[in-house]
């Protein structure tokens, strides 16, 4: 479920939102003028399997830049 908060709210609050993001994964949605303007929502990133695939491509495409 998201909670859904002013843009203000997010100017003033923004470090401790982005920490309840990345802590509870929760989403929060901000309106301006009473429309949803954005969402803001935890990245799950692995920087292991991140290198993983990026070695795969590395390997991949490794042969076409040799001269």
């Amino acid at each position: 479920m998201s909670m859904i908060i002013s843009i203000t709210d997010l100017r003033k609050n923004l470090f401790n939102l982005a920490e309840q993001v990345f802590s509870s994964g929760e989403e929060i949605e901000v309106e301006k003028e009473g429309r949803r303007i954005v969402k803001i929502v935890r990245i799950d990133d692995d920087p292991k399997e991140r290198a993983k695939r990026m070695l795969e491509v590395m390997k991949k495409i490794g042969g076409k830049f040799k001269n």
